[in-house]
């Protein structure tokens, strides 16, 4: 009887091994699903302390994290004794949620579609890389230290629950789509948010980061509707009445003008003037402002978008609001657009010159710069790289200005008596803003926020390199016919303003408003023009003192000449006007990009 009853007990245990054998199998995928889920809210958190929290008021925000997490989770339902395998796409998957998180430090918005494909710029720009991390980016990885180790500890045996899986799938994917149709599905949804000024940043926590690029790339080959085509006409007739012509007066302004375009990186408008501990911050920008040819607009709200320096020639030279969620130099470069160079061409025998110390790949320069009008391009190829800053070292401004000088002496770059239109960027004042210290002229000893010293510094040194370029140019015997203007390609700071204006010696200097200065030498309208413009609006205004009013394309903004100038500006957020027509303006100028409608008239070509 005894060895009857050890062989039952045998028997009857098998099962029951069985049983709770597959119930910790079980128990493996919910762990990783519960994990998956904290690293997704966790996100959630930390792009609404980014961004605003408003994301956390839809359902789909908790119905679509609970879906990725069911998702991301399929490792452990596949592979269960590999938890590396389910660590490898937790490190994945953390690893675009951390590289969004630092774009939007810089340009304020998630990472777009096309901007993926740009990954190997980055090598261009390991220091403002390194400079966009936080403390909080260690949080996620944290996580997933600390979700693998508890996963290592769940038991599970060889069998894979995918029937457990795939129910989860079909539960949640149900629930997260069911909560979007009040919202008219995800797509739509995520194309009201992206358009609206407080809620452009909410997407990647609505829907997570994976569906706002998807819709981007779905959407980005529609055709151009009716009643889209009929929004953009209004628009343009509405503003075509508003912004009219300019007035006799700049008419009669002589067309027959070059024009030097000179693009600072990151120059707001604070620095210039600045005194502090004694010592000038802009010396010589200071002494054009104090010129009796000058033109000086101090206010220039900066509106670029994700393009950054690219998307601030979008608006100085073709006077066009970047695109809503996508980089035009990227999805469109082949578009074609109404420019100052091809004005100064329709108006006359004009040559165009686009100097820069970068590589023409950076932002698709070279293949921008064709539908711009450009005729030649000379990047960082063709200079001597004799004195270098930056992380990657790059060709710094002093050498680039100096080395464009000798170019010009010699007659390669706008001979004397050659009308042209000259575009000139700069780069030393890229974030991290840090100087070598035998070339800084600015010595500061107080105690300021983090980085707010090496900020103006880096100005401080930029000024300094500005100025034997602008003197000689002012020295040629062709100088009276030469406008220079002098601007920011868009703001600095990013983050740290918010640090550097809280504080209590730097609050009272740092401006809270993205303003970059446009300054105009040897300007027929000399003065200052102290409204608030946008970016947009100097593509107007330039325009108008260049004697080009005429032009078919007044562009999306209004010249600061005319008194139809609003004298207020849409900012990067959304606020500064309430006027329904400049809030639109962005829509329509995607509309116009997206769709390439200025394609039509053959003379944008030339």
């Amino acid at each position: 009887m005894q060895p009857h009853n050890s062989n039952l007990m045998i028997q009857q245990r098998q099962p029951n091994n069985k049983f709770f054998a597959n119930k910790m199998g079980a128990g493996r995928l919910a762990a990783a699903w519960v994990v998956s889920a904290l690293i997704f809210l966790t996100f959630d958190i930390l792009w609404c302390s980014l961004t605003t929290f408003r994301s956390l008021g839809f359902a789909p925000t908790w119905l679509f994290a609970l879906l990725g997490a069911t998702v991301v989770s399929l490792p452990s339902a596949l592979v269960p004794r590999r938890t590396w395998v389910q660590a490898a796409v937790w490190l994945i998957i953390i690893g675009f949620m951390t590289a969004n998180m630092m774009y939007y430090r810089t340009y304020f918005t998630a990472i777009p579609a096309a901007s993926y494909l740009m990954a190997g710029n980055l090598a261009d720009f390991k220091g403002s890389v390194t400079d966009s991390l936080a403390w909080t980016d260690i949080i996620l990885p944290l996580e997933v230290l600390a979700g693998w180790m508890w996963l290592r500890r769940r038991q599970c045996t060889p069998r894979q629950p995918l029937r457990l899986w795939g129910a989860a799938l079909a539960a949640t994917g149900v629930g997260a789509f069911v909560s979007s149709l009040p919202y008219g599905g995800p797509a739509a949804h995520i194309r009201k948010l992206s358009q609206e000024c407080y809620y452009a940043n909410c997407p990647p926590v609505v829907y997570t980061l994976a569906a706002p690029p998807v819709v981007e790339l779905m959407t980005a080959s529609e055709p151009l509707t009716d009643s889209q085509r009929l929004e953009v006409d209004r628009w343009l007739a509405e503003h075509a009445a508003l912004s009219g012509r300019p007035d006799s007066a700049s008419v009669a302004i002589a067309p027959g003008r070059s024009l030097v375009y000179i693009f600072l990186e990151s120059l707001e408008t604070w620095p210039v003037g600045l005194e502090i501990e004694g010592q000038r911050v802009t010396p010589f920008i200071d002494s054009l402002l104090a010129d009796s040819t000058t033109t000086y607009i101090p206010k220039l709200v900066t509106q670029v978008g994700a393009g950054r320096s690219i998307d601030a020639q979008l608006l100085l030279l073709a006077g066009m609001l970047p695109m809503e969620r996508d980089v035009a130099a990227m999805s469109r470069p082949e578009n074609i657009y109404f420019t100052l160079p091809k004005a100064m061409k329709e108006s006359g025998p004009a040559r165009s010159y686009l100097l820069t110390g970068d590589k023409a790949s950076v932002w698709n320069q070279a293949r921008v710069a064709r539908s711009f009008g450009i005729d030649t391009l000379v990047d960082a190829s063709s200079w001597k790289m004799t004195e270098k800053i930056g992380n990657p070292p790059k060709l710094a401004d002093g050498a680039l200005f100096s080395q464009i000088v000798d170019c010009m002496r010699r007659g390669e770059i706008m001979p004397e008596g050659e009308r042209a239109y000259v575009q000139i960027v700069g780069y030393s004042g890229h974030n991290p803003w840090k100087i070598p210290e035998e070339r800084r002229r600015l010595h500061l000893t107080g105690k300021y926020p983090d980085k707010f010293a090496d900020y103006i510094t880096a100005m401080n040194y930029v000024d300094g390199a500005l100025e034997p370029l602008v003197k000689y140019l002012r020295s040629r015997p062709d100088a009276d016919s030469i406008t220079i203007v002098i601007t920011g390609d868009h703001e600095g700071l990013a983050s740290y303003r918010d640090a550097m204006t809280a504080d209590a010696v730097t609050g009272a200097i740092v401006d809270s408003v993205e303003h970059t200065p446009l300054i105009v030498v040897n300007s027929p309208r000399p003065g200052v023009l102290d409204a608030e413009a946008g970016q947009v609006d100097a593509y107007t205004t330039v325009l108008d003192l260049m004697g080009l009013g005429g032009y078919r394309w007044r562009g999306m903004g209004l010249s600061l000449l005319s008194e139809a100038h609003p004298g207020e500006a849409v900012r990067r957020d959304g606020t500064g006007s309430s006027d329904p027509h400049l809030l639109a303006a962005r829509h329509v100028s995607d509309l116009i990009i997206r769709h390439n409608m200025l394609a039509g008239d053959k003379m944008a070509e030339k």
